[in-house]
């Protein structure tokens, strides 16, 4: 198989030379990505190496790395202020909304190295017992609070997840059924399992999700398809480079 050029494998319009310089050389390369539109900068920041990544967001001012988180999901969000040193890290988040901050402070908690740092918090917990309309509420306050589509994860009567409701069955369902009757099996995972763990999880339960337990079996986030998807490109990108 022949192999690409480094900057052949990413997938944004940018002049040659100018991402090459942005790539390879660190003198102008904050200058240069300073430069690029804001929809530019998170494709390319979402296309290269770590270490390169690393470099950009330490010497950008702290509101343009907080423009760019606020065009993330909390997960991704969360990869990149991971990379910042703690003191700039801290600055960056006292700029943040309350409810970004609130969700990212919540994932630098754990380990990045873990499934843990892999989850993302879009879920909303119901009871089995609930109707299609008041989880059908609940559902739409995540999405008009968070701008985003929360899993169902449905729980028993001890509070112990038994699986999730698909979304559209709250379209097709009769408002006043009990949504029991549509839960759906998610596989589960420990919030400390490896990167490795998780690639396996996914092998041998090839579901779109994940959901992500405590020590307890409590629920503390979901982990999709291409959050997996994100961790071999960055093996393969890591390799490539």
């Amino acid at each position: 198989m022949k192999l690409k050029k480094p900057f052949e494998s990413i997938n944004i319009n940018l002049n040659p030379i100018t991402l090459a310089d942005i790539l390879f050389r660190k003198d102008n390369r904050t200058e240069l990505f300073l430069s690029l539109t804001p929809r530019k900068r998170i494709e390319l920041l979402s296309s290269v190496t770590t270490s390169v990544k690393k470099d950009i967001l330490q010497h950008i001012p702290e509101q343009d790395v907080v423009d760019i988180l606020e065009a993330l999901d909390p997960d991704e969000a969360t990869d990149l202020l991971q990379l910042l040193t703690s003191h700039k890290r801290e600055k960056v988040l006292q700029l943040l909304s309350s409810e970004l901050k609130d969700s990212l402070s919540t994932l630098l908690e754990f380990d990045p190295q873990t499934a843990a740092g892999l989850m993302t918090l879009d879920y909303i917990q119901v009871q089995a017992e609930e109707n299609v309309s008041s989880v059908a509420k609940k559902f739409k306050q995540h999405e008009k609070t968070t701008g985003r589509l929360p899993v169902i994860l449905v729980l028993n009567e001890e509070g112990k997840l038994t699986g999730f409701l698909p979304g559209h069955e709250l379209g097709f369902a009769s408002r006043s059924e009990l949504i029991g009757k549509y839960v759906k099996r998610i596989p589960t995972i420990s919030y400390a399992a490896s990167h490795d763990d998780v690639l396996a999880k996914f092998h041998s339960h090839p579901h779109s999700k994940v959901a992500v337990l405590n020590d307890a079996g409590n629920v503390l986030g979901i982990i999709y398809s291409d959050d997996v998807l994100k961790i071999v490109q960055d093996h393969e990108s890591s390799s490539l480079y």
